[in-house]
């Protein structure tokens, strides 16, 4: 019984150990996801930033460059210059950060032309002033507008489709954070449960284990409460006529001192049938005899 308690304890500990393993598995598998997943987001809320900023330094470069063509400020031209550095360089990092997403290369492909295009329009715009030819730089500037609509549009698309990846990501963050919280609450009342039983088989345990012990102590109480009872043992010389008992010292004693010096026991005397007919009995009715003749 002891054994069967103890397999079922060690067995509960397995059960528990191998329940919060899986758990720690699950949990980890899942936190990298949403690691995973938050980086996406943040992947993707860069990309849309940095949409942002070409979109701006777009609107910078044409202004300069309208500004140039109204003024000839030749001290325009660079921040047109600094407006066109940076929108060649959002560009190349607009390729890097769409870099795992097919359709946007391909939307990427597109607006790289459009904007190449934009910006030879622009440049030859700022030609045709510098050469004080007004009419020829105002004759392609509409080819310009039109261009920038298009580049807006174009931006606007991609933008869309990041926001889309974005709102999907956050959505599959906090799916996977409400996942999450339920598996530690599950894994909380699974474990809480198991550490239950498990304390309950323990107790179980213990509770036998102690019985057990108590019993074990009392039988060799009693096994050594036997051995150390006087027994009589061998043969006893007794008197034929007295009954008397010899001791191992040639002495003789009546069977009670000798029974109550060698054992535990303990006498009470009493008459039996027989001693009361043979004995008692006339003594009785020879003391009543005398009573009746005395009168």
């Amino acid at each position: 019984m002891m054994l069967f308690s103890q397999r079922k304890l060690f067995a509960s500990f397995i059960i528990t150990m191998s329940f919060l393993l899986v758990i720690t598995v699950i949990s980890y598998q899942s936190t990298q996801r949403f690691i995973s997943t938050a980086r996406q987001v943040g992947h993707t809320q860069e990309t849309v930033k940095m949409l942002d900023l070409q979109q701006m330094d777009l609107l910078k470069a044409e202004y300069a460059n309208r500004n140039y063509v109204v003024t000839g400020d030749e001290n325009i031209v660079n921040q047109y210059q600094t407006s066109i550095y940076s929108v060649t360089a959002e560009l190349k990092n607009l390729g890097q950060l769409t870099a795992d997403n097919r359709n946007q290369q391909q939307n990427l492909g597109g607006l790289k032309s459009i904007i190449a295009e934009k910006l030879i329009v622009m440049g030859k715009i700022s030609n045709f002033r510098r050469g004080n030819n007004v009419a020829e730089a105002e004759s392609i500037r509409p080819r310009g507008t039109f261009l920038r609509e298009d580049i807006s549009r174009r931006l606007e698309e991609i933008k869309d489709e990041e926001r889309m990846l974005l709102s999907e990501q956050r959505a599959n963050s906090q799916s996977i954070e409400q996942r999450n919280m339920l598996l530690s609450l599950v894994s909380f009342a699974v474990s809480f449960a198991l550490l239950v039983v498990f304390y309950l088989l323990n107790h179980d345990t213990n509770k036998r284990k102690r019985v057990e012990q108590k019993r074990e102590k009392l039988i060799k109480k009693s096994e050594t409460a036997s051995g150390e009872v006087p027994t009589l043992q061998g043969l006893l010389v007794i008197c034929s006529y007295c009954k008397s008992i010899r001791d191992d010292q040639n002495f003789w004693q009546g069977v009670e001192n000798y029974i109550s010096k060698h054992t535990e026991a303990q006498f009470s005397h009493g008459i039996c049938p027989n001693c009361y007919e043979k004995i008692v009995k006339p003594e009785l009715e020879e003391m009543k005899r005398r009573r009746q003749a005395g009168r």
